[in-house]
């Protein structure tokens, strides 16, 4: 008839974990009987680390020592788009579309865009989400930290000093490095996805804090899923079934879908924890 999902905790320590004799307790949490897990209901996924993107952007050919050029940089990517990010996918390249837009100093030599395009980029003004190290026409970008996952569409340029009558913006050459990832199981993703950002964490079977009372934002999580078999004898008495099988009149059906359960452990301050919350995982 219904289903109401998962029950998530988060877990810090691995004080709060205990096996006793195949019943694993997990305070604030409930007992888990390893012989009561569905097969194949779960699983045990460690964090995985954000890759930056990074590439090199190659400036036009021809450009002369003294030109100066504005430059449009189109985003893309980033499932989990932060506050600043503009989103809405504009010009079709994805959950961003996001336009950073720069200004190089004038070309000391001819084609050296990259250098003039990083020595335009002041500290803490215009290098917050993305940075260059020049090569002679060449500019090497990477994403900062924080902006992991987004990753360049395309790059305009157009000579703004000297100006001339047929100045217009013009595409040029990005070849991609890493494509940036956001990564899996990080801290700030639960915070954000998890315990704040979706209806777990006002739902009654959203985020527990028996076994904690905060998430690491810096930290890394092993997330382990589990379900359990609704068995009377076995299953903590404050869990309710969470799925019929079938209906009965006056609900009166007794057979029901297994609990289900999540735990996002942290791997540097509960590795005993994440051991022992796998082996629910069968």
């Amino acid at each position: 008839m219904f289903d109401l999902g998962y029950k998530q905790i988060v877990i810090n320590s691995d004080t709060v974990v205990v096996d006793n004799a195949g019943v694993i307790e997990i305070e604030g949490f409930g007992k888990f009987k390893i012989t009561d897990s569905v097969a194949g209901a779960g699983f045990n996924e460690p964090a995985v680390a954000p890759v930056a993107g990074n590439g090199v952007i190659t400036g036009p050919v021809g450009a002369l020592a003294g030109d100066v050029f504005d430059i449009q940089i189109t985003l893309k990517g980033a499932p989990r788009i932060l506050g600043e990010i503009f989103s809405g996918g504009s010009g079709g390249y994805g959950d961003s579309g996001q336009i950073l837009a720069f200004q190089t100093m004038p070309l000391t030599a001819d084609d050296t865009f990259g250098e003039a395009l990083e020595t335009s980029i002041i500290e803490g003004h215009n290098d917050k989400i993305l940075s260059f190290t020049a090569a002679g026409n060449d500019a090497n970008y990477v994403f900062t930290d924080g902006y992991e996952g987004l990753n360049i569409a395309k790059v305009e340029v157009a000579k703004s000093a000297p100006m001339t009558s047929a100045t217009a913006f013009m595409d040029v050459v990005v070849t991609g490095g890493d494509t940036g990832t956001e990564g899996y199981g990080n801290g700030k993703q639960v915070e954000a996805e998890v315990r704040n950002a979706t209806w777990d964490n006002t739902d009654s079977y959203g985020v527990q804090f028996g076994g904690s009372t905060s998430v690491d934002v810096r930290g890394k999580y092993t997330t382990i899923s589990w379900s359990i078999l609704p068995d009377p004898a076995d299953t903590d008495p404050r869990w309710e079934p969470h799925a019929n099988l079938g209906y009965g009149d006056a609900q009166t059906v007794t057979t029901y879908g297994p609990t289900k359960f999540i735990a996002f452990c942290n791997e540097a301050s509960a590795a005993a924890a994440i051991a022992i919350v796998a082996t629910l995982v069968v």
